[in-house]
């Protein structure tokens, strides 16, 4: 059973490994629990040297990343264990161990070979991931903030199942009533909304909701489809410029200043997915599909096909 948090030596009970990456504001590595082997995946945060993008980590941050992690009880959500907390400002989160590595490397190899998931197979794997999006802003009201391939593990490497890690930007927003106001998140990801809240203050006095995450989830729909970004700029600043710019400009965003849907790659994928991304990436907030609305699309009744 996940524990909020256990006040003690993390290596009397855990032998630590190699690392096998860094995510958010931690490193992490494998570790084996001495008394029964189980292997884990141990994320570790220093409090006092915390630095993401050159900003200190609160320490909220750091405890609302076990806190709301622990809440969660989803097969497609990477389990959380237990977490220690050390005299010398180390905190270890005890992960399940996830084997496949990330959906962002699958991608890679497929964007680099000129390939892209078959669709059946997209749609297969993307449904449990709504399913655990609406769990987390349906059932807990909790809004991931930093929705993307980086942070989507696959349980093997045939990618079997996919499961969404990393909460270390998660925010309790109180079952979508509640708005966060600070520009968090990866740029390539971010919604429209996000980009325009700045240092704590809404530029359009809204902040922003659950429904930020569908447009992140949007985005990845629309990388599995295609093997390619629909946003990007080498300067962040210049990309969430042009984000913010949709929020006055609700028209269908475009991708790298072609349509949307404009590359021959998308001649292959059927109406549907392109009429669920689309949705999925509508500037204005309030008319983005809620989770449950995004599972209820027409692209997850069909069954092979265009």
């Amino acid at each position: 059973a996940a524990n909020a948090g256990t006040k003690g030596l993390f290596d009397e009970d855990f032998e630590m490994g190699v690392e096998i990456g860094a995510g958010g504001f931690g490193r992490v590595h494998l570790a084996t629990h001495r008394d029964t082997g189980l292997e884990v995946a141990v994320k570790k945060i220093n409090r006092r040297k915390t630095l993401n993008n050159n900003y200190l980590m609160r320490p909220s941050q750091i405890d609302d990343e076990f806190k709301l992690h622990a809440m969660c009880n989803h097969p497609n959500i990477v389990r959380y264990y237990t977490m220690y907390e050390e005299e010398d400002g180390c905190i270890y989160i005890v992960l399940e161990r996830v084997r496949g590595g990330e959906l962002f490397d699958l991608l890679s190899e497929k964007n680099s070979n000129g390939e892209t998931l078959e669709e059946d197979f997209v749609r297969d794997k993307f449904r449990p991931l709504m399913e655990a999006v609406k769990y987390m802003h349906d059932n807990l009201g909790i809004c991931h903030r930093d929705l993307k391939p980086e942070n989507i593990l696959m349980t093997d490497a045939e990618c079997t199942s996919l499961k969404i890690a990393d909460f270390g930007l998660a925010k309790m927003l109180e079952a979508g009533r509640g708005r966060g106001t600070t520009k968090v998140g990866t740029p390539m990801y971010m919604a429209p909304e996000v980009a325009g809240s700045k240092n704590g203050k809404e530029t359009d006095g809204q902040g922003y909701g659950t429904s930020a995450d569908i447009w992140g989830m949007g985005v990845v729909l629309f990388v599995m489809c295609s093997s390619t970004l629909p946003f990007e700029d080498e300067d962040d600043e210049v990309l969430e410029q042009r984000l913010r710019e949709m929020i006055d400009k609700p028209e269908i965003p475009v991708a790298n200043n072609k349509g949307l849907f404009q590359m021959p790659v998308w001649n292959k994928v059927s109406e549907e997915a392109k009429s669920l991304v689309k949705s999925m990436l509508t500037p204005d907030p309030g008319s983005r599909p809620n989770a449950s609305e995004v599972l209820q699309h027409p692209w997850f009744q069909r069954v092979g096909g265009k």
